[in-house]
């Protein structure tokens, strides 16, 4: 946060010049009230009272003319905090969001997106509003705060010590009240988390809610949480409205206590009324100064709050251990006794992994639920880190390799095919930001994708809706797999990716991998052994271990469990 106000210092000090002057005025223009009061009764030689309207006229102008000024800097100095607070709040966000990016898979996952994405927006806002109310009155709390002790002071001496008697109640108040504050500001932002996991699940699993018709059960969790919400926010709310009213409250008993002092001593006649009154102006402008040092730290509290928050991501540890050597081409991977253990897990999900996979060879991947595809697959993609062992490269480590580089040669296809907000191009062209019309053309024919592309109105211009929502699954997960295609990578790996297709679709997409990415490597992961029958070999896992590899003929002599899906599946192709 510092760094970012640093790039703006000469709007920070300009900001703290805007605020001397402000506490200047203010601190001013109780005198001049006490000047117009004076200047209504002028005792002349003869000790007769009269109105000097010159001076009280030329005294209310003046006050006029210094209230203008204090409204014009009061514009400026909100203007600059604004100013750097969005500045501020930008680059943070920013560097939030480049942090994430270079987060691994299982980094995201730890800390879940409904928190990622309340870190982004409400953790930052808070620390942006922190940055404007601390810009518009950090330096005008204390000049103000001292600067009305000493008029308090010296308006009516004898009684000096009402106003730290004031104070001192004040600040027990406000101590007390904050003490009390921290712990729900915490609270807040973790409400708000769980606000954020309700409404993203929902959305996100909406069709299994109202298939099950579970809307009146998510709503009555909504309901709970969201009361929890309202109920932490009034008690914040309450404490601070007792808190205000208690200093105001505090602030006029003060006053009354010196008016009534100083009736039983006798006043003087206008000079002690004129006194009154700038005391009385001096108490509250100090009552009003103490109210927003209140919400200064009440705002500096929640601030820190996010502050932890944010600091809690960007010192995440890069897990990224990769070098910056260049690779032209993969032409071999090779796992050597590769092992993976999820965060906080005790146990290894995929043990002692041995295989290896050449440019334009194909491999298929099958295994019951559970056994550990899809990880071996993000392991190979780089999106997940062995936690031992190592995957080899063209012979060498994978970490001397630029990791960015090493990813520009390998694309994967998920199952759950994710599409982003744009049109049908601006989505295949994730996968090379330049494809020209003709390769978009290749690689949605090859993924069977161009037979529904052209039946549009728009062709690749299509608008796209959020996650795709305007596509069937069958036609996701084909423009997918020509984002993948139109990579040209060297490795391909398809995630159970066709799961969604009918049986002549998935029977192009691989005839047209087999016969058409000859030089490609290609990784399938499948349910049914039809998917990967005419690979050149096929693994088959089994609770996070390889139990055999082999062609088709071999594993079916070799291999029980590879026997029991085929016989399985042989059975219900039968039936």
């Amino acid at each position: 946060m510092w760094k970012y106000i640093k790039q703006k210092k000469w709007l920070v000090i300009l900001s703290v010049l805007v605020s001397f002057l402000q506490v200047g005025i203010t601190l001013w223009q109780p005198d001049l009230t006490a000047n117009i009061i004076k200047n209504l009764n002028v005792v002349d030689a003869a000790g007769n009272a009269s109105i000097d309207k010159s001076a009280v006229f030329n005294a209310c102008s003046l006050v006029i003319i210094v209230g203008f000024i204090g409204l014009i800097l009061g514009i400026i100095n909100t203007f600059i905090a604004a100013k750097v607070s969005m500045f501020v709040g930008t680059k943070l966000r920013s560097e939030l969001f480049t942090k994430i990016q270079n987060f691994t898979l299982h980094q995201i996952q730890k800390f879940s997106e409904s928190k990622l994405i309340v870190r982004l927006t409400n953790d930052v806002m808070q620390i942006q509003q922190l940055v404007m109310i601390t810009l518009q009155m950090l330096i005008r709390i204390p000049l103000m705060f001292i600067g009305c002790i000493y008029f308090t002071t010296i308006s009516i001496p004898q009684y000096w010590w009402s106003t730290f008697l004031y104070l001192i109640i004040v600040v027990l108040l406000m101590f007390t009240t904050i003490k009390r504050l921290i712990p729900r500001f915490s609270k807040t932002q973790v409400i708000n988390e769980n606000l954020n996991t309700i409404v993203k699940e929902n959305v996100d699993g909406a069709r299994v809610v109202k298939s099950f018709v579970q809307e009146d059960s998510e709503k009555n969790k909504y309901s709970r949480v969201v009361d929890q919400f309202c109920d932490n926010f009034k008690k914040i709310g309450y404490n601070f409205g007792i808190l205000i009213s208690s200093t105001t409250l505090v602030a006029n008993l003060i006053i009354l206590l010196v008016l009534y002092l100083l009736s039983k001593t006798g006043i003087n006649y206008p000079e002690s009324i004129a006194n009154i009154v700038s005391f009385s102006q001096y108490i509250m402008i100090l009552m009003s100064t103490v109210v927003n040092g209140g919400f200064l730290m009440n705002q500096f509290g929640r601030a820190m709050v996010s502050v932890k928050r944010i600091n809690e991501l960007l010192n995440v540890k890069d897990e990224n251990k990769f070098l910056s050597k260049p690779i032209e081409e993969i032409k071999s991977i090779e796992f050597k006794n590769v092992s993976f253990c999820y965060e906080n897990s005790d146990e290894a999900f995929l043990k002692d992994i041995n295989f290896s996979l050449k440019k334009g060879e194909k491999i298929g991947i099958i295994g019951l639920t559970g056994s550990g595809k899809t990880t071996l697959a993000q392991l190979i993609s780089q999106l997940y880190i062995p936690t031992e062992g190592e995957i080899l490269i063209n012979g060498e480590s994978q970490f001397d390799f630029d990791y960015n580089q090493l990813l520009d040669h390998i694309a994967i296809v998920l199952q759950k095919a994710n599409l982003f907000s744009g049109t049908i191009k601006s989505n295949i062209q994730q996968g090379k930001k330049d494809a020209n019309i003709d390769e978009l053309t290749w690689a949605s024919e090859l993924a069977q994708a161009k037979e529904f592309i052209d039946k549009k109105e728009n062709k690749f211009n299509t608008e796209v809706y959020q996650k795709g929502a305007n596509f069937s699954g069958g036609q996701k997960q084909r423009i997918s797999i020509a984002r993948a295609l139109v990579k040209k990578p060297d490795i391909l790996i398809l995630d159970d990716s066709t799961s969604a297709l009918d049986a002549k679709s998935e029977q192009l997409v691989k005839d047209a991998i087999y016969n058409k990415l000859e030089d490609m490597g290609v990784i399938i992961i499948a349910q049914k052994i039809s998917s990967i029958i005419e690979t050149d070999k096929i693994i088959v896992m089994n609770n996070g271990s390889i139990e055999m590899i082999g062609t088709h003929e071999d594993l079916l002599k070799t291999s029980q469990l590879y026997n029991e899906i085929y016989s399985t599946q042989k059975d219900n192709d039968e039936k």
